[in-house]
C-alpha cells in the first residue's frame, strides 16, 4: 500500500461508522467506461487510459463486489429505490458509451461471477466506425510532431515533440471541444484532421449492431441510452436535445424489440447537464438519468430519479481505492460534506 493509499484508509477507519453509513446512503451506482489489457504507463502519452479498467483488475473487483455487496441489476435497483427497500450494501454496475471491449473483455467475467451491468449506448458510435473525438484527437496527436492552426480569430502552435507537450495540447483541446456545439465541435475537429494527417491506429473499438445482439443475449446485460451523439447537452438548443435523447431510444427499442427505459448523459458533470435535460428526459418517458456527480444513492433520491450520482472506477483503481470509494468517506470529502447530491 502505498501512502497515498495508507492515508485514505486511516482516513476511511476513523470516521464513524455512522457517519459512513449516512453518506453511503442506500446504495452505489459504479460507473465504467471499457476494459483494456494494456498495462498503464505514466510515461506514455495514453490520456484516454483513465477511462478504461485492466481485465485482471475488474476481475478482481468483481470478487470483492460479489463477497461484500448485493450486486443488482440497475431495473431492480431502481425499483428498489422507488420502493424504498433496497437491500444492505446493494450496488449496480454500469458502462457508459458502448465499447467493443464491453463484450470482449467484461460479459465474460460479468457472466463467470453473475453481476448484472447497464450498457448505456451512444448511437452514433454503434452506426458508424469513427472513433469517439476523443480518441481520435488522441491518435493524431501521438502520431504528429507538431500543430498549427487558427481558430475563433486566433493563431496556435504547438510542438509535439515531448509527452508532456502532447499532454498539455490534448487537455487543452479536449476541454474546449467538451464545450462546444455539436456544429463549432465538428469544424474544429476538422481543421485538427487536417493540420494533423497523421493518425495512428487506435485499439478502441465500438460496439457494432451485431456485437449488440450479442451481448444482449446474456441475462447479464441491460441496455441504456447514452444519447445520439455524445455532445454538451446544455449546449443543444431543445430540438436538438430531444433529438439527442428520443432518437437513441426509437432506435434501441426497435433493435431490441423491448422498451428502454433509462439513460445516462454524457460528461455527467453540471456543466454538461442541469434541470432542463433532467426535465426533458422525464417528459420523454425514461424512468431514471445516470449523472457522472460523485455520491452515493440517498432516499431522497426517489424524487430526484434524474439526477441519480455514481462513483466513477478508473484504471488506477485497485481493492483498496475500490474499497475507499465505497465507504462513504471519498464521497463525503468530494462533495465537501454534501450527501443529497442532484444538481
Amino acid at each position: 500500500m502505498n501512502l497515498r493509499s495508507g492515508i485514505k484508509e486511516v482516513i476511511r477507519l476513523s470516521l464513524p461508522k455512522q457517519v459512513r453509513t449516512y453518506y453511503q446512503g442506500v446504495g452505489t451506482i459504479l460507473v465504467y467506461h471499457r476494459l483494456t489489457l494494456q498495462e498503464p504507463s505514466y510515461l506514455a502519452f495514453r490520456p484516454n487510459l483513465v477511462l478504461a479498467v485492466h481485465q485482471k483488475n475488474f476481475e478482481e473487483q468483481l470478487i470483492y463486489l460479489s463477497k461484500n455487496y448485493q450486486c443488482l441489476s440497475f431495473n431492480d435497483f431502481y425499483q428498489g429505490i422507488v420502493a424504498g427497500n433496497l437491500p444492505k450494501n446493494a450496488v449496480t454496475l454500469t458502462f457508459d458509451d458502448g465499447y467493443l471491449d464491453n463484450l470482449e473483455l467484461a460479459l465474460p467475467l460479468l457472466e463467470k461471477y453473475k453481476i448484472p451491468a447497464m450498457i448505456y449506448i451512444t448511437i452514433n458510435n454503434v452506426e458508424t466506425d469513427r472513433l469517439l473525438w476523443w480518441y481520435e484527437l488522441e491518435m493524431r496527436i501521438r502520431a504528429n510532431s507538431f500543430l498549427s492552426f487558427d481558430w475563433e480569430g486566433g493563431h496556435y502552435e504547438f510542438p509535439l515533440k515531448t509527452v508532456q507537450q502532447k499532454r498539455m495540447v490534448y487537455q487543452t483541446v479536449n476541454y474546449i471541444s467538451k464545450n462546444l456545439s455539436n456544429e463549432k465541435q465538428e469544424e474544429l475537429l476538422n481543421i485538427l484532421a487536417e493540420k494533423m494527417p497523421k493518425q495512428l491506429p487506435c485499439e478502441v473499438k465500438g460496439l457494432s449492431w451485431d456485437n449488440l445482439k450479442q451481448l444482449v443475449s446474456s441475462e447479464m446485460i441491460s441496455i441504456g441510452t447514452h444519447t445520439l451523439s455524445h455532445p454538451n447537452l446544455r449546449l443543444c438548443n431543445v430540438e436538438q436535445l430531444h433529438d439527442e435523447l428520443l432518437i437513441p431510444r426509437l432506435k434501441l427499442e426497435e433493435f431490441l424489440g423491448r422498451k428502454v427505459d433509462h439513460t445516462s448523459f454524457p460528461f455527467g458533470d453540471r456543466e454538461h447537464s442541469m434541470q432542463r435535460e433532467m426535465d426533458m428526459a422525464k417528459d420523454l418517458g425514461y424512468l431514471t438519468a445516470c449523472t457522472t456527480r460523485i455520491g452515493h444513492v440517498q432516499v431522497e433520491h426517489k424524487d430526484n430519479l434524474f439526477a441519480l450520482p455514481r462513483i466513477g472506477i478508473g484504471y488506477k483503481d485497485t481493492i483498496s481505492t475500490l474499497r475507499w470509494k465505497l465507504s462513504g468517506a471519498y464521497a463525503m470529502l468530494k462533495q465537501r460534506g454534501k450527501r443529497v447530491i442532484t444538481l
